[in-house]
């Protein structure tokens, strides 16, 4: 099979792609979730996001990654934590 240069060039332009988008999303948030990291290291869900606005408060040892803060919308009013910062 003789790969054409055009096709070849298509190829790994679009090989290049995949990889450059697969490190491009870094942090909690980065793919759509509310953005912070639970302190066992692993990203908070919507469904665990629910969950700690029920019970009022970030959980302890959270840590916010989203570029703008996290927010988190309680019964006893809203509660933010900055980019960086850690509960």
């Amino acid at each position: 099979m003789v790969v054409r240069p055009l096709s070849w060039l298509l190829i790994v332009s679009a090989l290049i792609l995949c990889l450059a988008s697969a490190y491009a999303c870094e942090g909690c948030g980065c793919r759509g979730g509310p953005g912070y990291r639970l302190a066992n290291g692993n990203c908070v869900s919507w469904a665990q996001h629910e969950k700690h606005k029920t019970g009022g408060d970030f959980p302890v040892g959270s840590h916010c990654e989203h570029p703008q803060g996290c927010r988190l919308e309680t019964l006893q009013g809203v509660k933010l934590l900055g980019n960086g910062a850690s509960k």
